[in-house]
C-alpha cells in the first residue's frame, strides 16, 4: 500500500499536539499550585510583627502595713448631747489595753487621769483607777453656765499603767471623747389631783338608806 503525502503530514504532526497540549496542562497546573500555595502561606506583614509583652513595675518605696501599738487607750460618752441640767453628772468612759500577740488585754491598777475642757474655757479634772478589765469611769457634774450650751466640751484622759507604760487621749492624734449640752426642755407643771368626796345620806325624811336588821 502507498502511504499517501496527507497521511504522512498527519502522522508527523500527531506528536506536536500532544506535546503542546502537555505544556499547556502543565502550565494550568502550576498556576492553580502557585495560587493555593499563596492562599495558605502567611504574609510578610505578620512575620515581621512582634510578640506583645506586658511589664509589670512594683514601687518598692511604698511604705509597709502598720503594726498596732503594744498600748492603746480610748474614750467615750454614751450620750453625746445630754441635756443642760446643773448639778446633774455626765459619764465618761476611759480604756486602758495592752496588745498581746493582737489580743486586747485590759491593764488593770492604772492611774487614770481626765480632765473636760469646757467650752467656755474653763475646765475640770478627776482621777480614778483602772478596774480588771482596764476601764475608769469619771462622773462630771455639769456647771451652772449657759455659755457652753449648744457647744463642743472635750474630756482628754492620761493612763500610767504600774509597769510605768504612759498612753495619752490629748487628741493629737488620738480624739479626745466629746459631748454637747443642749437645752433641757422645761419641766411640765404638775396638775392638781382632784379629789372626790364621800356622798352624805339624806336622813332629813327621817328613814335611813339602808334597812336595818330586826330586833329580836
Amino acid at each position: 500500500m502507498i502511504e499517501t503525502e496527507q497521511q504522512r503530514v498527519t502522522g508527523s504532526c500527531l506528536p506536536l499536539l500532544y506535546l503542546k497540549w502537555s505544556a499547556i496542562l502543565l502550565l494550568l497546573l502550576s498556576v492553580l499550585l502557585m495560587a493555593c500555595g499563596a492562599s495558605n502561606t502567611t504574609s510578610t506583614s505578620d512575620l515581621g510583627s512582634p510578640q506583645v509583652t506586658v511589664t509589670f513595675h512594683f514601687n518598692n518605696n511604698m511604705s509597709p502595713t502598720p503594726t498596732i501599738a503594744p498600748y492603746l487607750c480610748g474614750a467615750w460618752t454614751t450620750n453625746t448631747t445630754p441635756a443642760f441640767n446643773p448639778g446633774r453628772t455626765i459619764p465618761i468612759y476611759a480604756h486602758f489595753i495592752h496588745n498581746v500577740n493582737g489580743n486586747p488585754v485590759g491593764i488593770s491598777g492604772a492611774n487614770a487621769q481626765a480632765t473636760v475642757e469646757w467650752a467656755d474655757g474653763t475646765s475640770d479634772t478627776l482621777v480614778a483607777t483602772t478596774g480588771d478589765d482596764g476601764l475608769a469611769v469619771f462622773y462630771f457634774t455639769i456647771p451652772n453656765r449657759p455659755n457652753i450650751v449648744n457647744r463642743n466640751n472635750l474630756v482628754v484622759v492620761s493612763f500610767t499603767g504600774p509597769n510605768g507604760k504612759i498612753c495619752n487621749i490629748d487628741n493629737q492624734p488620738q480624739p479626745a471623747a466629746y459631748f454637747t449640752l443642749i437645752p433641757a426642755p422645761p419641766n411640765p407643771t404638775p396638775s392638781q389631783p382632784t379629789i372626790v368626796l364621800p356622798t352624805i345620806p339624806n336622813f332629813q325624811d327621817g328613814n335611813p338608806p339602808f334597812t336595818l336588821p330586826p330586833f329580836n
